[in-house]
């Protein structure tokens, strides 16, 4: 598919289908590229890097001022929500009374409320539950788990920065299920099967160049 920016365009959405795309089985196979060592050489590289305990919890988006999230990350609950400033608050789901569903609470002027017996959280220390170090980097949330990572931990996650809101395009693909980490990116560290197993979003993909099998 291409973009079009035409004059005559404008409220359309400016994409076409493409009359000189490759048919999917007679593209050029990729599978001689695709090499086992140099994916598990990426992979190497990639889980020797420090993590600072940090674990992506969702999209920057999903988490709102009117109501909490919930997520399970490595058997840990986390809930998190925005303050009354729209700052993102996270800790520990379960309610620290009687061990309710904390993501089942509610958002009243950016304070959590459980609903089991309406202790508030305002994103501080109360009652037993500990708020936990969060960052939003404008398209994904983090929260820093120290007791799950077991690093050194970090300030602030170890990643780039982002591009300015108004001259990118953000997606983020929400998953629940049980998965090796490594084999996400490994997965992320094979390009080449791109255009093969995902053609409608990598119609031709062409992998220019890749890191050495060492």
């Amino acid at each position: 598919m291409t973009e079009r920016h035409g004059r005559g365009d404008r409220g359309r959405v400016p994409l076409s289908f493409r009359r000189d795309a490759v048919r999917w089985e007679s593209q050029r196979s990729t599978w001689r590229q695709a090499r086992p060592a140099a994916i598990a050489a990426g992979l190497k590289r990639a889980v020797s890097r420090p993590s600072g305990n940090w674990y992506v919890v969702g999209a920057s988006a999903d988490i709102r001022s009117d109501r909490p999230a919930g997520r399970t990350v490595a058997g840990t609950e986390v809930v998190l929500w925005r303050d009354a400033g729209g700052e993102v608050r996270a800790g520990s789901g379960v309610c620290p009374h009687l061990g309710a569903a904390l993501k089942d609470g509610v958002v009243r002027c950016g304070t959590l409320i459980c609903r089991w017996h309406g202790l508030a959280l305002d994103g501080s220390p109360f009652a037993g539950w500990e708020p936990w170090p969060v960052h939003d980097d404008g398209v994904l949330v983090w929260v820093r788990l120290d007791r799950v990572g077991g690093e050194e931990p970090t300030a602030r996650p170890v990643v780039p920065p982002r591009p300015p809101g108004g001259a990118a395009i953000a997606a983020v693909y929400t998953g629940v299920g049980g998965c090796e980490p490594e084999d996400v990116v490994a997965n992320r560290l094979d390009p080449w099967h791109g255009a093969w197993l995902h053609p409608y979003s990598f119609v031709d993909l062409e992998v220019l160049s890749a890191p050495a099998d060492d």
